[in-house]
């Protein structure tokens, strides 16, 4: 039995809320340690629940592209934390190595493999705000809402820039624009379509959009 649309986008809804509630105490805790692997489950638990529920969208909308980049954020979310949290553990083990080895204690080579894995950290981050771009088009596209086309741009450039304070806050209103559409968003006919360049409906039989153009 498949689950309902309002069951579908309740379960996307609670990850973001999730998200939001464990991200700020992780800030103020970090040096605890217990709650790194509090913060670890309860991130997994909210990346299940976003990956089923968006999974829900796709079939309802009958939108592969919804469903693969959906798969690619979670895969490429769990490469970059993995990624981040092997590094010290890989640069203690090459000290401690080296200092039972007899020789000193060497910074060039943990610096080297930070380096490596920062940048593989940001390239992942990336392809993650790509994949939110798409997605939120998509749905954009299928409901007419112009929240998700908004919030698309808003998660882009907030993804990009989370290594500066003020992509923090784009990621926090983009996340506030899709709980709002996504509250707010009823279920429709699939047949119905819009333009992904300006948001137009168009007809199902139309190939290409009567306002601007663009092939639908």
């Amino acid at each position: 039995m498949s689950r309902s649309f309002e069951t579908n986008k309740n379960l996307i809804i609670i990850s973001f809320i999730l998200n939001w509630i464990f991200a700020i105490p992780n800030v103020f805790l970090r040096g605890n340690t217990v709650w790194p692997y509090i913060s670890y489950t309860l991130s997994g638990i909210s990346l299940l629940l976003f990956f089923i529920g968006m999974k829900g969208l796709a079939e309802h909308y009958k939108d592969k592209t919804i469903y693969q980049n959906t798969r690619k954020i979670i895969i490429y979310g769990i490469v970059a934390i993995i990624s981040l949290n092997v590094t010290p553990i890989i640069g203690n083990f090459i000290s401690r190595s080296n200092e039972l080895s007899g020789g000193t204690s060497s910074t060039s080579s943990p610096f080297i493999i930070t380096i490596i894995t920062l940048i593989v950290a940001i390239i992942l981050v990336a392809l993650i705000a790509i994949c939110y771009r798409e997605i939120l088009r998509a749905l954009a596209n299928h409901t007419g809402k112009q929240e998700f086309r908004t919030a698309s741009d808003l998660m882009y450039y907030g993804i990009l820039l989370a290594i500066v304070f003020v992509g923090l806050f784009l990621i926090f209103a983009a996340i506030i624009l899709m709980i709002i559409a996504l509250y707010s968003l009823k279920e429709t006919d699939t047949k119905t379509k819009y333009c992904t360049q300006c948001g137009t409906q168009n007809a199902p039989e139309n190939t290409f959009c009567p306002n601007c153009g663009k092939q639908t």
